[in-house]
């Protein structure tokens, strides 16, 4: 494996936007991350209908999610002198 890859999970978030908030960091949430596409699919549709008269908007947007010790910028812990 090369020095560069970092492995890494595809997942989707499912996430809210609220055009109404008066502040932006308001404005958007991850309701939940989904490890299948047409989870998020069909989580976007039913909450898109459910809440369709209260001024916000669902759609899901492919992440990834990388094991403990693996993200990008992670840094890796001092070595522990025992």
């Amino acid at each position: 494996m090369s020095r560069t890859y970092k492995e890494r999970i595809q997942v989707f978030a499912v996430v809210r936007f609220d055009a109404d908030a008066t502040d932006p960091e308001m404005q958007v949430t991850v309701k939940e991350v989904v490890h299948e596409l047409d989870t998020a699919v069909a989580e976007v549709e039913r909450l898109n209908r459910l809440n369709a008269q209260k001024g916000c908007r669902y759609f899901w947007q492919a992440t990834r999610l990388f094991p403990p010790g693996t993200a990008a910028g992670e840094l890796t812990p001092p070595h522990v002198a025992t």
